[in-house]
């Protein structure tokens, strides 16, 4: 056997991926049993569950979060809860996770007194009724 002792190298292909076509319509249905067997073994998580979105071409579910920390939560307890999801909608295949941070982009706070008064007005329209019984007065 003239040629050496060249190492032998072993590639092993990937396993294709399965994802069930199904599995938009299987989140869909079982959403509102998953977020609340969610929300009471991890609220946090449920929230940012709520607004999860299915990608059929990339077989990912896709999560927007506010913050690092928070994705950061979001992938350290991703196998459970995707496997959680997996098991309630009755999915037969993979799936994977996005998690994006997105800065939120509220209005800005109110820095005047007027300013405050209109805002707290608006949010609650009882607050000139406070002011008035508490005999409250702007200066």
């Amino acid at each position: 056997m003239g040629g050496g002792d060249a190492a032998a190298e072993v590639v092993e292909a990937e396993a294709p991926k399965r994802i069930d076509p199904e599995t938009g319509a299987k989140i869909g249905k079982s959403k509102m049993k998953f977020l609340t067997r969610l929300a009471s073994q991890r609220p946090r998580l449920a929230v940012v569950y709520e607004s999860m979105k299915w990608d059929d071409g990339s077989g990912m579910l896709r999560l927007r979060v506010s913050s690092e920390a928070l994705r950061g939560e979001v992938l350290r307890h991703s196998a459970e809860t995707l496997a959680l999801l997996v098991k309630m909608a009755g999915i037969a295949g993979t799936m994977e996770l996005d998690v994006a941070v997105e800065a939120a982009t509220g209005p800005a706070k109110p820095i005047k007194l007027e300013d405050k008064i209109k805002h707290l007005t608006e949010q609650n329209p009882h607050f000139t009724q406070f002011r008035k019984t508490l005999e409250l007065e702007i200066e």
